[in-house]
């Protein structure tokens, strides 16, 4: 993996763990973010979790990735090096016994042997696991559990997501600072019982030479792979159109694809192994 940090025990850690935490905003900041939040999206009620760049309108959601840029993205750039980001948004848990995000990992978006995306997620207010904060397995991440995942591929656990949740673990933050994972990094979200609704931001990233990618399923022994736009996951409203051949998407490849299901056994032993960094070809 090409470094992406400046600081080199980030960046062991990063690769080590799949994972790190760093003090990112001060207080300024984030009176800043909550408000840019209440002026486009304080008078919404939520009923379910909600993120900015896949539910509302491109004008609107553009505005917004823009405010939120302009506080992010000198932070990070100090932080991170040879990084692509992507555009801000706001993610929404409202309060509910059913907002548990369920165990799972982001897509497969850049060719995981060369490169690594990833995401920045920060809290505009202190997060435990009563108000939604995120938990992970550590060091869960590719190429510990090689696998490709997609919208028409799923996670190798997803047959039983809730065998995996004695492997996570809570991770506690405080307004203001920021969870940097690997997108293949297993990940979960507690419920939000806090009364209120959890508000966080969030910016995906890519190695910067990276092309990004999709892989589509199209039967139970194939795959194709498409190179897509650099925006293409900010742009695409309906992400349920993935599950087809992408629209703007280019296949450069059709690959032999094995589409196993794991019995619980199967998941706890690979989930075991990973505390001596074995290397697990699941596809």
């Amino acid at each position: 993996m090409k470094t992406i940090f400046h600081d080199t025990t980030l960046q062991v850690n990063f690769e080590t763990s799949g994972f790190v935490i760093v003090d990112l905003l001060n207080e300024t900041d984030l009176i800043s973010l909550s408000e840019i939040y209440n002026q486009y999206l304080g008078k919404n009620v939520f009923d379910h979790f909600t993120t900015s760049n896949v539910s509302l309108a491109f004008e609107i959601k553009y505005e917004i990735a823009n405010s939120i840029d302009k506080i992010l993205s000198q932070k990070l750039a100090n932080l991170m090096c040879n990084t692509t980001f992507w555009p801000g948004a706001f993610l929404i848990k409202p309060n509910g016994e059913e907002s548990e995000f369920k165990a799972h990992q982001d897509w497969t978006f850049v060719d995981e042997e060369k490169f690594v995306s990833g995401n920045v997620w920060v809290p505009l207010c202190d997060v435990n696991i009563h108000n939604g904060c995120l938990s992970v397995i550590e060091s869960s991440q590719y190429p510990n559990i090689r696998s490709i995942r997609s919208q028409t591929i799923p996670d190798f656990f997803h047959t039983n997501r809730e065998v995996i949740k004695p492997f996570l673990k809570p991770i506690n933050l405080k307004a203001g600072q920021a969870l940097i994972f690997n997108h293949s990094l297993i990940h979960h979200s507690y419920s939000n019982t806090s009364g209120i609704n959890r508000i966080a931001v969030s910016k995906g990233f890519n190695s910067a030479e990276a092309t990004l990618l999709h892989y589509l399923k199209t039967s139970d022994q194939t795959a194709e792979l498409y190179e897509m736009p650099k925006d293409f996951v900010f742009k695409y409203d309906n992400l349920n159109d993935l599950k087809h051949k992408p629209i703007n998407g280019k296949i450069i490849n059709t690959l032999s694809y094995y589409d196993k299901s794991y019995s619980d056994d199967e998941i706890i032993e690979i989930l075991t192994k990973l505390k001596n960094i074995n290397l697990i070809q699941l596809y």
